[in-house]
């Protein structure tokens, strides 16, 4: 009867450890798989910039460096994982001398640079045609780079020759960056740009800190005790190391073998990549636990007792079963979800920021109080000035003083939730009036709210100056009109006086 027994408990004990070590396995593949969809769908949003710049400069007929320091300074803003956006034109023999003198405006060491064989900076040889980065945003730590072509090295001679061959963005695998040398990898990801004749205008290209990509991907998931490395592969067989993002929770021991491991190859930007997802030491022990060795040696005191808590444990390995896999598929429709959610957002994103850069009204946004917090372009070069100029101040510093109780009115009635239409002068920075058309709309909160004061503004200062001269005009007709009526009176007084004297 002991033997029985004590082959019943054994048997629990091993059922008992195969079920938790499953239960640990279940939840590191919902964990683990998690993290790597996010890195490959972080990866894939984040270069989509570089394609958006591309749209910018072939829907573009001249793209100025302050037009496009202001279209990439909101992405920049917005992605930390970018350390560079740049623009780098084809240059040959008839375009080389206007470009250099356009780079020295803005710094005046500019020039065409290379590296040797021996890794010395070197000037390009004139009569050569290649790319160069001509634009840097931001321009603050890349200036180093100004001027930069990378003809010596292969890896972004194939990117380059692959995108200008395709027309698709591809990236170049890891590299160093010239401008952060203690940086361990980063990614290039460049965009040929052709002309809307025909023909290559010049190349976009997106600089991605490796170590930023990772981290912003798996920063708003729930912390657990994983490792995420990045690899690419270069060819079958042979993978190359990124970066390796630590745990997000402290370390509790040891790094164990544990044999779990998850790995998700991916392609993007014309190369292949893989995701590994690997416990931290402390973390997902698949080791016997107490509840085993409990069940092993309630077991040895009965085999009555042990067969009813096999019974429950079979029971309950059902119960874990349907709960696992129920849990695995909410997971990965949760991941699908949450994916395609970012990607409508971002396509949605682009065209809404697209849209407010090329369009042809003026766009203003006030908080409550008036202070400025957004103007579009458009907006600003109608007054004369930079959106930098214009954010964070008030609405009042751009009017004359006699229009500023008009104002206060107007945005009063905006605060109260009164959306209206009216005419309004404005002062551009030269001091020369701007009259407008402001359709004034309040933007409200879930709670009813007032939170800012939307404004689309149209240009209606060259009609009023028609209007004006119309209106003199007309002034000078009646005036003449007036004139000839009094001259014709006093013709027929004199008349009639000349003939009584006569």
């Amino acid at each position: 009867m002991f033997l029985a027994g004590a082959a019943l408990s054994l048997a629990g004990f091993l059922l008992t450890r195969h079920l938790l070590q499953q239960e640990v396995r279940t939840e590191f593949q919902a964990a683990a798989r998690e993290r790597a969809v996010s890195v490959s769908s972080g990866m894939e949003q984040r270069f989509q910039d570089v394609e958006t710049l591309r749209a910018y400069f072939e829907s573009s007929d001249e793209v100025t460096r302050q037009d496009f320091d202001d279209f990439t300074g909101p992405i920049l803003a917005r992605h930390p994982a970018i350390q560079s956006l740049q623009w780098l034109p084809a240059i040959q023999g008839q375009n080389r001398a206007s470009l250099e003198a356009e780079g020295r405006r803005t710094h005046p060491g500019f020039r065409f640079f290379q590296q040797d064989a021996q890794g010395k900076l070197v000037e390009v040889p004139r009569g050569d045609s290649f790319f160069a980065i001509q634009y840097a945003a931001p321009l603050a730590g890349n200036e180093a780079v100004l001027g930069y072509s990378a003809r010596h090295l292969g890896t972004r001679q194939d990117a380059l020759a692959d995108t200008l061959r395709t027309g698709a963005p591809t990236a170049t695998g890891g590299i160093r960056l010239l401008q952060d040398p203690g940086q361990a990898s980063g990614i290039l990801v460049l965009a040929s740009v052709r002309r809307k004749a025909g023909g290559i205008l010049g190349v976009v290209q997106g600089v991605y800190r490796t170590s930023e990509l990772i981290h912003s991907s798996i920063q708003t998931l729930e912390p657990r005790g994983l490792e995420v490395a990045l690899y690419e592969v270069p060819a079958p067989g042979t993978e190359v190391l990124l970066h390796a993002e630590p745990s997000q929770l402290p370390v509790r021991g040891p790094k164990q073998d544990s044999g779990l491991r998850l790995e998700l190859p991916f392609e993007q930007a014309g190369r292949h990549w893989k995701v590994r997802v690997e416990p931290a030491g402390g973390y997902f022990d698949q080791g016997t636990a107490a509840p085993a060795w409990m069940v092993l040696a309630l077991g040895l005191a009965g085999s009555g007792l042990v067969a009813a808590y096999l019974s429950a444990l079979l029971d309950r390995q059902e119960i874990i079963s349907e709960q696992v896999r129920l849990r695995t598929l909410e997971l990965s429709q949760e991941v699908e979800g949450h994916r395609r959610d970012a990607l409508a957002l971002r396509e949605s994103e682009a065209r809404f920021h697209q849209l407010v850069e090329v369009m042809d009204e003026g766009l203003w946004v006030l908080d409550p109080s008036g202070r400025t917090t957004f103007v579009n372009p458009r907006m600003a070069a109608m007054l004369g000035r930079t959106q930098e100029e214009m954010t964070g101040h008030p609405l009042f510093d751009f009017m004359a003083a006699e229009e500023v109780p008009v104002a206060q009115r107007l945005l009063a009635e905006r605060r109260d939730g009164v959306a209206a239409q009216h005419d309004f002068r404005f002062l551009r920075k030269d001091g020369t009036e701007l009259w407008t058309i402001v359709s004034g709309t309040p933007l409200l909160d879930g709670e009813g709210r007032v939170v800012s004061i939307l404004g689309m503004i149209t240009d209606i200062t060259e009609r009023r100056q028609e209007e004006r001269s119309q209106m003199e005009s007309q002034k000078l007709e009646s005036l003449g009109v007036l004139a000839g009526g009094i001259a014709h009176d006093f013709n027929n007084l004199l008349t009639a006086i000349l003939g009584n004297v006569n």
